[in-house]
């Protein structure tokens, strides 16, 4: 009797223990999250690609809870795909369709640029480093340069951030002018643009900088001629004003250029305008009975430094040329 009721207990201890790992094994499951809870917003609106790893990079980025690491991407479609749970995720279960629209960005490579020349300011021209030869990728006239190559022969409006300047500049000797080699690339997050392409510069390099910011008055202008003088816009201001400051830049030392400084406009617009196909808006001025002052501030960069007060400047009566 006392051996019946000892293989009982044993098998009762068994069955508890199994009972107890099973329940143990159901806790661990009922802790996982649906993924219909984490991701509340599930259309990414427009993208710039189909990159899984970017669409997880996005869909992360408007739903700041969800854990990268634990989801995978399955039936990935023109426009739209489906969100699950790794096999072996510890944190979620179930699945959520998301939406987007890949932007039909325009392809860069075919852009030319006549080369360039930049100058640059270095403490050593015998020894200039690695870090002093990066300035080149931030010029802004250079940027400048890029976007307008780029808005003019394929009719886009980018900004710096639709695109990443890099250059082959090897630090060295650069006590003589050389020529280097300039690449704009496509940013991965651009919805306007892909692709490549490369140009040339002249580089040549200074260890001094005029300062410029005792410019206090510009030369008012008496000519004003431009194809609506009804809807000036500021290409057509800085159009009208490059030359005059570039003048007066020049007076405080002759070997500087347009490349030494940067300028903005403070203006009080007339209207906006709407570019039918390029899908922007532009502020301009009605010059057309009257003539208006606006500021400018110059800011000195490259072989300049200093920056002026707000200067006024009278921008005369338009005429159609």
């Amino acid at each position: 009797m006392k051996k019946l009721l000892a293989i009982l207990g044993v098998i009762s201890f068994v069955a508890t223990s199994s009972i107890s790992v099973v329940s143990c094994h159901q806790k661990e499951s009922s802790n996982k999250i649906d993924l219909k809870t984490i991701i509340k917003t599930t259309d990414l609106g427009k993208i710039p690609n189909e990159d899984i790893n970017n669409i997880i990079n996005l869909l992360c980025a408007k739903n700041p809870y969800l854990d990268a690491t634990q989801i995978k991407i399955q039936h990935l479609a023109e426009n739209s795909a489906v969100i699950l749970a790794k096999d072996n995720s510890w944190k979620y279960f179930g699945k959520v369709n998301i939406t987007f629209e890949v932007a039909h960005a325009v392809d860069i490579t075919s852009v030319t640029l006549p080369q360039e020349t930049i100058k640059i300011l270095v403490s050593n021209q015998q020894k200039v480093s690695a870090g002093e030869l990066n300035k080149i990728n931030t010029e802004p006239i250079l940027l400048q340069d890029i976007i307008k190559a780029i808005d003019t022969q394929l009719e886009v409006n980018v900004t710096n951030n639709d695109f990443i300047v890099t250059n082959n500049a090897q630090s060295g000797d650069y006590s003589n002018p050389q020529t280097i080699e300039i690449t704009v690339t496509s940013a991965t997050t651009s919805f306007l643009i892909k692709g490549a392409f490369i140009f040339t510069a002249q580089l040549s390099t200074t260890t001094q900088q005029t300062d410029i910011s005792g410019i206090t008055n510009l030369k008012t202008p008496s000519y004003f001629g431009v194809s609506n003088p009804s809807e000036v816009f500021t290409e057509d201001i800085r159009q009208l004003l490059d030359p005059i400051i570039t003048a007066a830049v020049q007076n405080i030392k002759s070997t500087l250029t347009s490349r030494d400084f940067t300028y903005t406009l403070t203006v009080k617009w007339d209207g906006r305008y709407y570019w039918p196909g390029h899908h922007w808006w532009d502020q301009y001025l009605d010059l057309s009975s009257k003539s208006k002052t606006i500021q400018v501030q110059i800011k000195g960069t490259g072989n300049a430094t200093g920056e002026t007060p707000n200067i006024n400047v009278i921008l005369p009566k338009a005429v159609k040329k």
